[in-house]
């Protein structure tokens, strides 16, 4: 600002100098002390500019090396935050990948457990309908073989019935804590719905469970009531003739009942004409077990138990 006041001052006085050349009325000698006056001012002004020149040109170089000093540490700062929240990411990344591997490897072994026990199971229920099915074609000797055995697989189905009940009830209070926990976390909804579809599944399997408990029953009570012995004929009197040995003595069924429950059995002969003595025979009142011994060899179990669920045993 110095500078540029004296550079008006010697504008200022070169002006005055021409205004009073052009109108001739300052002394000579005037002019030539004013002509010196401003020659020294002009002199002082350029040394102080010479003067100036380096420190400008060192405040200038000060101010660029700030200013690159300034982007190198904000280009710093940007890339802490950049390695900051990626490192954040990264370790939210691996957490998740750990908590999702951690419940995929249990999801896991509980299937990995429940296969084994379904296969186990599969197993043993395939052993005993073998054991069921030989022991059904049997004469009324063997039948007495096949009441022990299907007595035995009535104590396992009652056996795997309460098991199944009482997983029923322990997975029900598992809902219910689970439930429970809902209120704190809804992350456990996937794991309660999960538990609520196998709720049902197991409630499935005793109602089945059941059914075949039912069946096998009605089958124990008619081989039961097959192996009962005829009671002694008092001396001097005649034996009345069997009255399950002959067709006059059996009680007819209803054909339609009877045409509905083999339209539901599955496994059912091939052939037309044994299909045919099957009906024959079951409506005319024969036992289920040996109509189907006359036209099946071995039975099949699956349908004896939807007949004699709808027929009955005899």
């Amino acid at each position: 600002m110095r500078i540029g006041y004296r550079i008006f001052l010697a504008g200022l006085a070169v002006a005055c100098l021409s205004s009073g050349r052009a109108g001739a009325q300052a002394p000579d000698d005037d002019l030539s002390r004013q002509a010196h006056s401003l020659r020294q001012i002009i002199s002082t002004m350029e040394a102080e500019a010479a003067e100036l020149e380096p420190r400008l040109a060192a405040a200038r170089q000060q101010l660029t090396d700030l200013n690159g000093k300034i982007e190198q540490a904000t280009a710093q700062m940007d890339a802490v935050s950049r390695d900051l929240a990626e490192g954040k990411a990264a370790e939210a990344e691996m957490r998740a990948a750990i908590t999702q591997a951690t419940e995929e490897r249990n999801r896991q072994q509980a299937d990995l457990e429940t296969a084994r026990r379904e296969m186990a199971d599969a197993q043993a229920r395939t052993e005993s309908a073998r054991a069921a099915l030989a022991q059904i074609t049997g004469d009324r000797d063997r039948r007495q073989a096949e009441l022990d055995a299907a007595a035995k697989e009535l104590d396992d189905l009652e056996s795997r019935t309460q098991a199944a009940r009482a997983a029923l009830a322990e997975i029900t209070q598992r809902h219910e804590a689970m439930q429970a926990d809902l209120v704190r976390s809804q992350d456990l909804a996937a794991q309660i719905a999960e538990q609520e579809n196998r709720s049902r599944d197991l409630a499935d399997a005793v109602r089945r469970l059941t059914a075949e408990l039912t069946a096998l029953t009605r089958v124990r009570d008619a081989a039961l009531a097959e192996a009962q012995p005829p009671s002694p004929q008092p001396a001097g009197t005649e034996a009345e003739p069997d009255a399950a040995a002959s067709p006059a003595g059996l009680q007819a069924r209803d054909s339609r009942q009877v045409d509905a429950a083999l339209a539901a059995a599955p496994a059912l002969p091939q052939g037309g004409d044994r299909r045919g003595q099957l009906r024959t025979l079951l409506v005319e009142g024969h036992c289920v077990t040996d109509a189907l011994a006359q036209v099946q060899n071995p039975i099949n179990r699956q349908t004896l138990l939807v007949l004699v669920g709808r027929l009955g045993g005899c």
